[in-house]
């Protein structure tokens, strides 16, 4: 019997408690053991969605494709995601991760943030910003 753990940023191939595998008979069992990358979990978001991007390899000209993720599920090392907020937010810091054995690339993650109004230019009209929503027409 061999119990084998990994290094950081890398997981066994075998579940279960003990994490253990036998050889018998010449056949490992359950599966030959094997250290893999580990996955990066989705991070959640307020007011948007992250998506992974698949790459085309059919022409450079080609667009990603845009597949949508839940919240804490499994990307595997070295694919990406993008963030895409609802409309009315914009996405504040690097909208685009690459998970890396583990850990994605970012210190830290991106929010969706109101977008503010602008006061539209209406002639005749002046904008007293010392009183909420108060106009004074001339």
């Amino acid at each position: 019997m061999l119990q084998l753990e990994c290094n950081a940023g890398f997981k066994l191939n075998i579940k279960g408690e003990n994490a253990t595998a036998r050889c018998i008979r010449g056949i490992w069992k359950p599966d030959v053991p094997k250290c893999m990358s580990a996955p990066c979990l989705v991070p959640a978001v307020e007011h948007g969605q992250y998506y992974k991007v698949e790459p085309h390899t059919k022409q450079l000209s080609d667009k990603p494709s845009l597949t949508p993720l839940s919240t804490y599920e499994e990307v595997q090392s070295n694919e990406f995601i993008t963030l895409e907020c609802e409309d009315g937010f914009n996405a504040q810091g690097s909208a685009q991760l690459r998970c890396a054995h583990g850990s994605w690339s970012v210190n830290a993650f991106s929010e969706c943030t109101s977008v503010p109004c602008t006061l539209p230019n209406i002639p005749g009209i002046i904008y007293d910003v010392s009183r909420p929503f108060t106009v004074i027409a001339r």
